[in-house]
């Protein structure tokens, strides 16, 4: 009876299970067999007790695995009933175990999705695995994207599913944030026609945007490099940009430059480019990312932006869990395939190993995490970088969670991770790609927006606020906060191009219109935009962008105004002005011109000049003008005179002039003729020299009329009254021979007086024209006079000659003599002078003449001033006398160092009885100081 009670209560206690007939044999056995076989059946059973604790003990650790999954766990037969599910299941769709235990796995899916999901299902049972993404319908209707795996199992041979699914709402939302990114990048860059490129400096290689290509003027899609983007660029600025990339690149700054691309046609284009370098770890550069634009228009202060841009798309998968489960001594218990794969380990099993054996090169952060876990925490961490033993690195996305004992106790750990290397990347390009956008809005100043047509809401970006001066904070996302800021003249028409955009989206949208600035102003802004649909193809929403033409039109207007003033002033001269192509074509005259040839405007214009009325009537004219247009088409300003027709057939002689312009390269880009009609003044120019010559020849016969005038008279002094005085001087000489002393005084004083008188004859003979000049010459008549002033004055006087000795021509001697005689004679008067150099010197069939003195020196602008109002008449006579010759005067001196009087005269001059001032002479006064 004790055997039986023992046996029911370990039966009623769930120790073992025995039937009842069982325990009835085992009674009746014990009575047959006797106490031996009792002490058996009692080792059996105390084996049974501990196959159902270790089986109780795999269930709890099996449970405890299942529930601290992070994702929804499920297992169902191929009928397609639960056989066991995780917590996370029942919270994530709201369904408690009573109700799980009656609901179907597609039934927690929806229309297409279902059916897809049926077929994935029958294809695990069929293949034995499989994968699929789709949106797990909640028990409150939520719906929330899913991962999902599975496997084919038997279990008591019976074919099952077993599978995980994992949350990838973060991820789906990430792809829409992507996508909508690039969607704003893309309209910024085809709205401010922005060209990027890409460039690894290792390589040389460079991979341009379309626009890129376009805008270096080069064909689409053929081979880039370094070397071939600096032989796009105009000579000049290949060197600089060179340079200044290259210091971008070494130095870590952002590069910004401008250059001048030239195109196959020749065209010359202006560029702005920025560009950022980007670096590996050991911090060489590994890449340079950059954005250029045409800044042509702008250099004309005319923008356009019209040009599109195609981008790079961003693409981005997401990666599955990977799943492990270790020991307190971290040991593995179990580990997913998908840990294999993602931590390249292979197949061969990790049951048993270590966790730092299998990873040796786990950094002690991570140790240190899996020490607290193993204590009671939990950790995660969204990114963390894993370095490789081979150097690599990878991302990844982990939690860490200790896993309990049917005691309560911690068994060890579970380890969730994913490597979100891939998804790194797409939030590294998504980095990039707001660089990029930034740097495209700063650089073409740019605001865009996103009108949502299904909220009315809209995203002004930061530079669409800031163009009418708010800060980010300041406007909302209200539609109304762009409608309240349009220029009532332009709000309905922009209203109506916006309906009409949105009816027929092909059609594209730009327009202008003025908008309300902070201060009060009105903003001219030029709008580009694209339609987005949804599914269905509906208008979804409208992206755009936003760029400030207040200058841009304030400067056409000023242009336009400038023009209009610009062809007032012309059509009032009487001059004849116009523009010409380099190559010579008119492309406008002002009304002068035309009018006073009897011409209309549409006559001329748009037809070389060298075949117009004005030319037309010469050959020899019009070979003329061919030469100027094109010695002016290649830089130089041409300018001479010459005679073109007028209406009835008038000739007139017009001072004309040709100017070439050029832009900010120096290249010519038109030609500016101007004519002034000079036919009168030619005339008068005629008569005026026609006069100066007569004058001239009159003044040369008065001069030398003059001469023989003061040799004659010097001459008759010398000889009639020289000789009456000497007589007079002789008798009375002889008359104080008388001893009369009365007498004798008077005739003393007699002698003196006819001494003097005599004496006085002589020196008047000899200022009129020393007969030493006829007899001997210039060099000794010269040299004679200063003698004579050296004695009188008190100067110390030197004379150097170089001369030939040959006889010079009259007028040529008595020129020179006289320049020193009048220089010496001022000297005496003004200069205070102590010494004086005179220089004579002949060669080349000229001779010079040169009087320096050692005085205090004058202002020569004050003496000729003088010399102007008739008050002086000594530099004037030196001068004249000197160009009527043909030969040139020059008059040097500074106040306080003396004064320096020179004269070159052609030794030919005489033969040239016509020759006038200026003609072939030339006189100066200078200021300059002499050394």
């Amino acid at each position: 009876m004790g055997i039986r009670r023992l046996l029911e209560h370990s039966h009623a206690a769930g120790l073992i299970d025995i039937p009842h007939v069982l325990v009835e044999a085992v009674v009746l056995a014990v009575s047959i067999v006797g106490v031996a076989a009792v002490v058996g059946i009692g080792r059996l059973v105390s084996e049974r007790d501990v196959a159902l604790g270790a089986l109780r003990r795999e269930r709890d650790l099996s449970d405890s695995i299942i529930n601290s999954l992070p994702g929804v766990f499920y297992l169902y037969d191929e009928s397609l009933t639960f056989q066991r599910w995780n917590r996370n299941f029942e919270r994530v769709t709201g369904f408690d175990a009573e109700e799980m235990k009656g609901r179907h796995p597609l039934d927690f899916f929806i229309g297409e999705q279902r059916q897809m999901l049926a077929e994935k299902i029958e294809q695990v049972f069929r293949t034995g695995a499989g994968e699929a993404e789709a949106d797990f319908v909640c028990k409150d209707g939520r719906r929330i994207p899913y991962y999902f795996n599975g496997a084919r199992v038997e279990i008591d041979g019976r074919p099952c599913l077993i599978g995980m699914g994992i949350d990838i709402a973060a991820r789906k939302e990430m792809e829409r944030e992507l996508e909508l990114s690039s969607q704003r990048l893309r309209l910024a860059v085809e709205g401010a026609a922005i060209g990027t490129w890409h460039w690894r400096p290792s390589s040389g290689e460079m991979v341009w945007s379309p626009r890129g290509y376009a805008i270096l003027g080069q064909r689409s899609g053929g081979d880039m490099s370094y070397d071939r983007f600096l032989a796009a660029l105009h000579v000049d600025d290949r060197a600089r940009t060179d340079a200044a990339i290259r210091c971008a690149l070494e130095g870590g700054t952002p590069y910004r430059i401008e250059f001048r691309t030239v195109w196959p046609d020749g065209t010359v284009h202006f560029v702005a480019a920025r560009g950022q370098a980007y670096y590996d770890e050991n911090g060489r550069p590994v890449r340079m990312e950059g954005v250029v634009l045409d800044i042509t228009d702008q250099k004309a202060a005319e923008e356009r932006l019209r040009e599109q841009q195609q981008l790079l798309q961003l693409f981005v998968e997401h990666s599955p869990a990977a799943i492990a489960m270790f020991d307190s001594d971290m040991r593995y218990l179990v580990a997913s395939r998908r840990w294999h794969i993602d931590y390249r380990l292979g197949e061969s099993s990790l049951v048993g190993r270590s966790h730092y054996d299998v990873f040796p090169e786990l950094p002690q952060r991570w140790r240190d995490v899996h020490r607290r876990c193993l204590a009671g925490a939990v950790e995660r961490c969204e990114e963390d970088a894993f370095q490789r033993v081979d150097g690599s690195t990878d991302w990844v996305r982990w939690e860490a969670r200790p896993w309990h004992t049917a005691g309560g106790d911690v068994g060890g750990l579970i380890i969730f991770s994913e490597v979100i290397t891939e998804r790194k990347s797409a939030q590294e390009a998504l980095r990039e790609a707001d660089i990029r956008l930034r740097l495209a809005a700063r650089a073409a100043n740019v605001g865009l927006w996103d009108w949502d047509l299904r909220t009315n809401r809209v995203f002004y970006s930061p530079e669409w606020k800031s163009q009418l001066g708010y800060a980010d904070e300041e406007i909302s996302d209200a539609f109304e906060e762009w409608r309240s800021r349009v220029h009532p003249d332009d709000l309905a028409p922009t209203l109506r191009t916006i309906h009409d955009f949105v009816a027929n989206p092909t059609s594209g949208y730009t327009t202008e219109f003025r908008m309300r600035h902070r201060d009060r102003s009105y903003r001219w802004i030029l709008t580009n935009a694209s339609m987005m649909c949804d599914a269905e193809g509906k208008p979804d929403r409208l992206l755009g962008c936003h760029v400030d033409i207040t200058e841009r039109k304030r400067n056409e207007q000023k242009l336009a105004e400038s023009e209009r003033r610009l062809r007032d002033i012309l059509d009032s001269l009487q001059a004849f002005v116009g523009l010409l192509s380099p190559d010579g074509v008119l492309l406008d005259a002002n009304r002068a011109a035309y009018e006073r040839a009897g011409l209309r405007r549409q006559d001329v214009v748009g037809r070389p000049l060298v075949d117009s009325y004005w030319i037309s009537h010469s050959p020899a004219v019009q070979a003329r003008f061919a030469d100027a247009i094109q010695r002016a088409g290649a830089g130089e300003t041409v300018h001479f005179e010459t005679t073109v027709r007028m209406a009835g057939e008038r000739l007139i002689t017009i001072d004309f002039s040709l100017v070439p312009l050029r832009d900010s390269n120096g290249i010519v880009t038109n030609l500016v003729p101007s004519g002034i009609d000079i036919t009168e003044r030619k005339r008068a120019e005629s008569a005026l020299r026609e006069s100066r010559e007569r004058l001239a020849l009159l003044s040369r016969q008065l001069m030398s009329a003059h001469e023989t005038e003061r040799r004659s008279l010097a001459r008759e002094l010398h000889d009639e009254i020289g000789q009456v005085l000497t007589a007079v001087h002789i008798n009375l000489q002889q008359a104080r021979t008388v001893r009369d002393a009365r007498a004798t005084a008077r005739l003393d004083q007699s002698v003196d007086i006819v001494s003097q008188a005599i004496q006085r004859v002589r020196d008047m003979s000899l200022n009129l024209r020393p007969a030493m000049l006829d007899d001997f010459g210039l060099v000794a008549a010269v040299r004679w006079y200063a003698d004579r002033v050296r004695q009188t004055g008190g100067l110390d006087i030197e004379l150097r000659t170089h001369t030939s000795g040959e006889e010079l021509p009259s007028e040529i001697s008595t020129a020179c003599f006289r320049i020193v005689q009048e220089a010496l004679t001022n000297v005496q008067r003004h200069a205070g002078a102590r010494r004086v150099l005179i220089e004579l010197s002949e060669s080349d069939e000229v001779i010079r003449v040169s009087v320096t003195d050692d005085g205090v020196g004058f202002d020569v602008d004050a003496a000729r001033r003088r010399a102007m109002q008739a008050v002086s008449f000594g530099i004037i006579g030196m001068q004249e006398r000197v160009e009527l010759l043909g030969g040139e005067f020059a008059l040097s001196s500074t106040p306080g160092e003396g004064t320096c009087v020179r004269a070159r005269l052609p030794l030919t001059a005489a033969a040239a009885p016509h020759a006038r001032p200026g003609a072939t002479g030339r006189g100066t006064f200078s200021g300059v100081q002499r050394s």
